[in-house]
């Protein structure tokens, strides 16, 4: 999709096949405005340039059938409550939830790329909320709090 372009999606988005690859490549805009029905272990791949979600990936169910991974400089709006199997930022890329206080965005994994503890790309929440639904072990002791010149905070609600 070329610099200055957007492309919008009105009808179902998503693949129907298992272990689908979807790759979002070039510098415009792709706007999902349809219902979203994404097949067990299906991945988003943007590369270059700008997705928007306007539906919830996880459909109607909802499901957590979807990984986002966001690399380079590319974005991802998120201007619903997402449910993902995992958010992945990486290099120096970046995932907004557009403002509202009313959205979540709940994954099963989340990653984000950093360099010598400091990271590299960025999550932000606006006002929103965000909900690790994990199996297993709390996550929440491996999540970096902060650093002397930016301190973060976190409220741990889960599994305990």
């Amino acid at each position: 999709m070329a610099d200055g372009h957007t492309f919008t999606v009105t009808g179902t988005f998503g693949e129907s096949g298992a272990d689908g690859t979807i790759t979002k490549t070039g510098g415009g805009t792709l706007v999902i405005q349809g219902t979203q029905d994404h097949c067990s272990d299906c991945t988003l791949d943007v590369t270059e340039g700008k997705v928007t979600f306007q539906t919830d990936a996880g459909g109607s169910t909802p499901n957590y059938n979807l990984t986002v991974t966001v690399s380079g400089t590319a974005s991802v709006e998120f201007q619903t409550t997402q449910h993902l199997a995992a958010l992945n930022l990486e290099d120096t890329s970046q995932a907004t939830v557009t403002s509202g206080g009313s959205k979540a965005l709940v994954t099963k994994e989340l990653t984000i790329d950093e360099s010598s503890g400091t990271p590299t790309a960025t999550l932000d929440l606006t006002n929103n909320n965000l909900i690790v639904d994990y199996d297993g072990t709390s996550p929440f002791d491996a999540i970096d709090t902060g650093d002397a010149g930016r301190p973060r905070t976190l409220q741990h609600r889960g599994h305990q």
